[in-house]
C-alpha cells in the first residue's frame, strides 16, 4: 500500500487536499522528533531558565521546539534512515550472493 505522502496518490476530497499540504506532511513526519526532543527541551528550559508552566512559556517553547524538531527530522533522521537503509540493502545483497 502506498503512503499518502509518497506523491503517487492524489487527494480526492477537500480534507485530504488540506492534509496533504507539503508543510503539514513535513510537520507530521517531524512529529516523532518532536515527541523525543520536547522532553529534553522542556527539562533543559526548566533547569536553565526556570521557564515554568502557563500559556506564555508554552507558546515560547512551542515556537522553538517545533522548528527544531523539523530540523532534527530533516538533517538527522532522514539522513540516518538513508544510511541505515543503504547498509541494510548491502547486507541483504551480500547474504543473497553468499
Amino acid at each position: 500500500m502506498e503512503s499518502a505522502h509518497s506523491g503517487t496518490r492524489k487527494p480526492t476530497n477537500r480534507l485530504s487536499k488540506l492534509l496533504s499540504a507539503s508543510w503539514l506532511v513535513l510537520l507530521g513526519e517531524g512529529s516523532y522528533a518532536l515527541y523525543l526532543f520536547h522532553f529534553l527541551f522542556n527539562d533543559w528550559t526548566m533547569d536553565r531558565f526556570g521557564a515554568g508552566h502557563g500559556l506564555i512559556p508554552a507558546v515560547w517553547k512551542l515556537a522553538i521546539v517545533i522548528p527544531a524538531s523539523v530540523l532534527i527530522h530533516v538533517y538527522v533522521e532522514r539522513p540516518g534512515r538513508k544510511i541505515i537503509l543503504q547498509w541494510w540493502n548491502r547486507r541483504s545483497a551480500s547474504k543473497a550472493t553468499a
